[in-house]
């Protein structure tokens, strides 16, 4: 009886299941003409579909960026699975598999095909664009990075989901596509949704000429069999796997650097390797040049030039100097090859560093927005801004005395060394996390040896050229982040100053050795092990400060972190430096910014937000420049006002403000967030350690960031009233003045949100053609409402 009780149910809910009707299908009216893919729907999903759907947080993996994404469809499975106890197989587009069969065994779904008749269409993307046509509005909050969000397979499980959900159609918690737009893609969807023509693919994918020619340069360089190519060539790859080459010539194109089993001149045939330092499996590859024809988003478009000049520099770095050892070839032994200084050892660390520092933008941002920083959870390991130094080659005791790291090459080890399986319960008395201590500590106490009389401000890189970035500022934008050349917004918490073994570290266990497809005990091993790595940069910022100072200064950065639990130590290495204030940081960075690296790369300080003293401004009394846009937004946001709640209240860390002034021309200004965290080394509860009263905020010329919370649209003539609404955020009635905010912030659902958003797409284009690409939406304000704002 109780087990007719239990199972009953369940059939019931099986045959209700079973006999639900699918859909009717969708009444298309078949254009007389053909729709072309390239010309005509491409650029309607590039502009409403790929700003969500481009990346590794794609919902349902479906990535509209090309044709082949479209093509491949949608997955129930979640790529970021924070409780993943086994691997996921790897399914990066265009690597993983080759053709649409080949996807289907991997348990991806179609979202273009129809099983209707003529003039019919059932098809998952026609079906979901339909509804949002029929329920244009969106009410409610939007999270599309949410768990509970549908990757149906089939009409009838698309069917129940918007029925339980109607206003969840596509755009999703946006505006419906135009009617032109919409029936573009239905008419290309009935017509079969076919891809480009074979003569436009290879147009597509073929290198323009001038690019041609840069290939054939690169790659017999990169390919010549000697040894010092060979292992120079292996370590270089290392660090631009992930990168978007841009050749020097004229061209817009962009290129990926792969091995293939096939050489140059014939059709690439990819090694599909997880890493880059994986065994190729293969007795012969060589290095290859694909073009990118994806559309850029800007989240991944980390462009690394190869030119006349960089072809210089690899020699005099790596092929021109004498190696340590006679260069000779290493095997692809799976836990030598994700140790760097034991791998490339022969190299000597000189060049290898200076390649690093020649490149720290690009080094830096692999792993600031690479696949491991995806999520709140990935980024609390870091403060929300602060500022990146390095030691000098000179300085570097690892660099002039090489035996120190073959000496310390049982400590250097890395979690990745494990791969992706990392057992979960070998985080039990993680012996990474040992080992990393014990070389910081050996570190501490060699340069002390070295050291005694200490370092001074010669011991920073200045930099060697106008374009190099010895000063970087990162942001973190609580669930994604940035890094930018020179010392932007105010004097930060915290410092960096890295020599060649924490860059290197950082590079490889973050990024070369990180695999967004390994188990939870993978990802958790490398999110600790970055707390070290994070106390060592700081460390070593301490040491060019006063030492009665270096303890109080750490336990000031990990407020409630019990004194035993920081692993700060002091070897006892005095400063060089005689500070003559009583601000020794202060002093410092000035110092170092105004007379060190100033004369060589031309970084100074932001003129806005740098206010080290808390002296902000009074309101202007006209605003008609962009100096005058400046001081109206510093003076209304000292940290403690009620500006900061506000733009709590609208889960804002990246804002785009856009001034319409009277003279007929535009400016844009960002709008960044910096909270303020008692400490970093928590991985959860995150919330336990934010203190709003002392977040701060900086206003910066441009765009920074690649995921947009908010946009704001203002008139000249209006900002004495937004800064009016502004100045009185404090006031009782909150509901009233949000609403008067409301004129000025576009909110997701308001219906000419698009035409809004393509502005500042276009201008992001137009500002910064190289680095540019497609913002995503995935992050903008949650909340969606029509309600009219009050004037």
């Amino acid at each position: 009886m109780k087990l007719t009780k239990f199972i009953l149910p369940i059939l019931l809910l099986a045959l209700a299941s079973c006999a639900k009707k699918a859909p009717e299908p969708i009444q298309v009216q078949i254009p007389t003409r053909p729709i072309n893919y390239l010309h005509e729907v491409k650029p309607v999903l590039d502009k409403r579909c790929a700003v969500c759907h481009s990346c590794y947080n794609s919902p349902c993996q479906l990535k509209l960026s090309s044709y082949e994404g479209v093509d491949r469809g949608g997955s129930k499975k979640a790529i970021y699975n924070s409780s993943r106890l086994s691997t996921m197989d790897p399914t990066r587009l265009f690597i993983d598999a080759k053709t649409t069969e080949e996807w289907r065994t991997k348990d991806f779904h179609t979202v273009t095909e129809s099983t209707a008749g003529d003039g019919l269409n059932n098809s998952l993307m026609l079906q979901i664009l339909n509804h949002k046509m029929e329920n244009p509005v969106s009410t409610g909050d939007y999270f599309s990075e949410a768990n509970d969000l549908t990757c149906s397979e089939t009409s009838i499980e698309l069917d129940g989901y918007l029925s339980k959900h109607p206003n969840r159609g596509m755009p999703f918690g946006f505006p419906p596509l135009t009617k032109e737009e919409f029936e573009i893609i239905a008419g290309w969807l009935a017509q079969g949704g076919k891809g480009p023509s074979p003569a436009e693919q290879e147009k597509l994918t073929t290198p323009l000429l001038a690019d041609a020619a840069e290939i054939v340069k690169w790659e017999t360089f990169f390919n010549k069999s000697d040894a010092k190519h060979a292992m120079t060539a292996r370590y270089i790859y290392d660090h631009l796997f992930l990168a978007h080459i841009k050749f020097g010539t004229d061209t817009n194109e962009y290129y990926e650097m792969l091995r293939s089993k096939t050489p140059p001149g014939e059709t690439i045939d990819l090694i599909n390797s997880v890493r880059p330092y994986d065994d190729p499996e293969v007795d012969m590859f060589y290095y290859r040049f694909r073009k990118i024809h994806s559309t850029i988003v800007h989240k991944t478009h980390m462009v690394f030039n190869l030119d006349d000049t960089q072809m210089s520099r690899f020699q005099e770095l790596f092929i021109t100097p004498k190696w340590l050892q006679t260069p000779h070839l290493m095997a692809y032994d799976k836990t030598e090859s994700a140790n760097p200084f034991i791998l490339y050892e022969q190299i000597p660390p000189k060049s290898r560093y200076q390649f690093l520092l020649d490149n720290a933008h690009y080094i830096i941002m692999t792993f600031i927005r690479g696949p491991v920083c995806r999520g709140q959870i990935a980024l609390n390991v870091i403060q929300d801004q602060f500022w990146v130094m390095f030691i000098d080659p000179e300085s570097d005791l690892s660099v002039k005395y090489p035996a120190f790291l073959k000496l310390q090459k049982d400590n250097l080890i890395m979690p990745i060394e494990k791969g992706s399986k990392f057992p979960v319960w070998d985080l039990i008395g993680n012996k990474y996390d040992k080992a990393v201590d014990r070389y910081y500590k050996a570190r501490q106490n060699y340069y002390m040896a070295l050291n005694y009389d200490g370092l001074n401000y010669e011991a920073i890189w200045k930099g060697n050229r106008a374009s190099d970035t010895p000063l970087l500022t990162v942001y973190r934008h609580f669930d994604s982040a940035s890094v930018h050349k020179g010392v932007l917004g105010d004097l930060p918490r915290t410092m960096w100053v890295m020599d060649y073994p924490l860059l290197e570290r950082i590079y490889y266990a973050l990024v070369a050795g990180f695999d967004v497809y390994g188990t939870l005990g993978h990802q958790l091993a490398i999110r600790l092990y970055m707390d070290s790595l994070r106390e060592e940069g700081e460390s070593t910022f301490l040491a060019f400060m006063p030492e009665d100072i270096r303890q109080e200064m750490v336990e000031s950065w990990y407020k409630g972190v019990p004194a035993n639990k920081l692993i700060y130590h002091d070897a006892g290495m005095p400063t060089q430096i005689q500070y003559a204030s009583d601000k020794p940081k202060q002093e410092f960075i000035e110092y170092i910014v105004n007379k060190h690296i100033n004369p060589i790369t031309n970084i100074s300080f932001d003129p806005i937000n740098y206010v080290p003293d808390n002296n902000y401004p009074e309101l202007p009394e006209k605003y008609e420049t962009l100096e005058d846009y400046m001081q109206a937004f510093r003076a209304v946001s000292k940290p403690g006002t009620e500006f900061f709640s506000f733009v709590t209240d609208f889960n804002a860390n990246v804002v785009y403000i856009r001034i319409r002034r009277n003279d007929g021309t535009d400016t844009v200004i960002s709008m960044v967030i910096n909270r303020w965290h008692d400490n970093v080394t928590f991985m959860f509860k995150e919330k336990k350690s934010l203190d709003s009263s002392k977040d701060n905020v900086d206003f910066l010329q441009g765009f920074f960031g690649s995921y947009p919370n908010y946009f704001v649209d203002i008139h000249q003539d209006d900002l004495p009233d937004f800064f009016d609404i502004l100045t009185h955020l404090g006031d009782n009635d909150r509901e009233r003045i949000r609403k008067r905010f409301d004129k000025y912030g576009i909110n997701r659902a308001e219906k000419d949100f698009w035409e809004k958003y393509d502005w500042f797409q276009e201008r992001f284009n137009k500002d910064q053609p190289v680095q540019s690409g497609l913002f995503d939406l995935n992050r903008y304000f949650y909340h969606a409402s029509e309600e009219p704002p009050v004037q």
